[in-house]
């Protein structure tokens, strides 16, 4: 099982999870915010108790993996994302996560407002924090 976990208060974050979720066709992931308590249990078991709202992180088949490494390896998955991923996963991870933390930190002048677009009801079995 491949969960998303994100800052469920952070616009860009939600509309991250949009993003993933609408090239996603073959329900591949499953999300959870880091605020919710499922988030914070799985976050927990992995050795981090009190995560970083700032951090993207990945629970892929017991492995947790965050930041660049969460997004490369979110979007080889992704319909038409993968070759962008190889790209940038072939960048040294002091780079790619130098980057990240650029976006991360101003992700809540990047996304002002919060999404607003919702899941198909018949999707919400894939968010584990409803």
């Amino acid at each position: 099982m491949k969960i998303v976990l994100y800052d469920g208060d952070c616009g860009l974050c939600n509309r991250t999870v949009i993003f993933i979720f609408k090239r996603d066709p073959g329900g591949v992931f499953s999300f959870a915010s880091i605020q919710s308590t499922i988030g914070r249990k799985l976050l927990a078991q992995h050795g981090i108790s009190d995560p970083q709202l700032d951090t993207f992180y990945l629970l892929d088949d017991d492995k947790l993996y965050s930041k660049s490494d969460a997004a490369v390896r979110v979007g080889q998955h992704l319909h038409r994302w993968g070759w962008f991923a190889a790209f940038v996963g072939w960048w040294p991870r002091c780079v790619r996560d130098w980057c990240y933390d650029r976006i991360a930190n101003n992700r809540h002048r990047f996304g002002k407002k919060n999404a607003c677009e919702l899941a198909p009801p018949e999707t919400k079995q894939r968010f584990l924090d409803q």
